[in-house]
């Protein structure tokens, strides 16, 4: 049986060791599962020898009066609800590597236990909040679920870069369950770590100016994370502050589970986050599906009435950009598929968007997506 106090120098060695620069301060960092009206929401805890944070579904508050005397840490909590805030108390001993704590609160008292994260895992996410940290202000953020998702409005993202906008593209996931159409038989992370080159090469062909934010959770599981990504959607456009903000509608463009989790996710966190920003779901409409169908290039998209099209940006100048992109996308993009496209970017020279924002106002973009 491992206390608290054999737990502290385990965890204080290991940062000095294993990585430069790490905070000798730091004691230890768990997931807190909780049942919150009837769902099961998990929440951040790290500890800091005289302090320390709680990030949960209400995004993420300071810990008071952190103490760790021999084999037990306490600390006390504050949460907002209804206006009101609410003080309670937490008193936890370590075993092996659970966390046992008891709150006491106005409510009444509580018992529950954390699991602590892994060295890996703590790095990475304390790397995702450093690189949300860094970002700079932009005029357009697209929040994507894979690499290769901007292809569905490359030419926008070239247009509008081509006009001096900012664009900001951000990847919930590295695409690490996805198939590798080389010959290389890549997957997991080495195949996670090409996707992110290809990425960024797309980025290059459309000269969009930022670089692009990979989130790096598993693929495939943007739906099992959905706290987390919605807060790091929600912290994302605080800080950069987008006059638009592009992601996936309700039909993720063909339906894919992360294509609609990261289209609710960024609705979610768009209006927690109270921007004044417009809201834009890449789309296709039936008229161009139809037509994609008839010249035989398939029926996998998930079309909307045309009449819900917002705006319908002309990208036939950057027809050479668009296939490009796509081409830097060797993992996931054969000669055939390359080919199709090169021939619709030829005949459709626009891409399609729905406003689902501001309602009644729509075309304030229009001058935003003109020549």
């Amino acid at each position: 049986m491992r206390k608290l106090r054999l737990t502290l120098v385990w965890m204080v060695t290991l940062g000095i060791a294993g990585q430069a620069g790490a905070d000798a301060n730091f004691v230890g960092m768990w997931i807190v599962k909780q049942e919150i009206r009837g769902q099961e929401r998990e929440s951040i805890l790290t500890i800091k020898k005289d302090s320390g944070t709680w990030a949960g579904p209400r995004g993420t508050s300071d810990l008071a009066e952190v103490k760790i005397d021999d084999d037990t840490l306490t600390f006390t909590r504050t949460v907002s609800q209804r206006g009101e805030d609410f003080s309670s108390g937490h008193t936890a001993t370590v075993i092996d590597d659970t966390l046992h704590v008891t709150m006491t609160s106005p409510q009444g008292d509580s018992d529950f236990t954390a699991t602590r994260i892994p060295e890996a895992v703590r790095r990475a996410i304390e790397a995702r909040e450093s690189a949300i940290a860094a970002l700079k202000r932009c005029d357009v953020l697209a929040v994507f679920a894979h690499p290769d998702d901007e292809t569905f409005a490359a030419g926008t993202f070239a247009k509008l870069s081509a006009n001096g906008e900012r664009v900001q593209l951000i990847y919930t996931t590295s695409g690490d369950a996805g198939g590798d159409r080389t010959d290389q038989g890549l997957s997991g992370a080495a195949l996670a770590a090409e996707r992110e080159n290809e990425m960024r090469a797309s980025a290059d062909v459309l000269e969009v100016s930022a670089q692009p934010l990979f989130l790096r959770y598993p693929d495939g599981f943007v739906y099992e994370n959905w706290d987390k990504v919605v807060e790091n959607v929600q912290a994302i456009i605080e800080k950069t502050q987008p006059k638009v903000v592009i992601t996936f509608g309700p039909d993720g463009y063909y339906g894919h589970a992360d294509h609609l989790a990261i289209g609710q996710i960024t609705e979610r966190a768009f209006d927690a986050s109270g921007a004044s920003s417009h809201l834009l779901h890449v789309a296709i409409s039936r008229s161009r599906n139809d037509f994609i169908v008839k010249v035989g290039g398939g029926s996998r998209y998930k079309p909307v009435d045309d009449k819900f099209i917002t705006y319908t940006v002309d990208v036939r100048k950057h027809s050479q950009q668009r296939v490009a992109a796509m081409e830097a996308h060797k993992t996931q993009f054969d000669d055939r598929t390359i080919g199709q496209y090169r021939m619709l970017v030829g005949l459709k020279g626009f891409d399609e968007f729905v406003e689902v924002r501001h309602p009644g106002q729509s075309g304030l973009l229009a001058e935003l997506f003109a020549e």
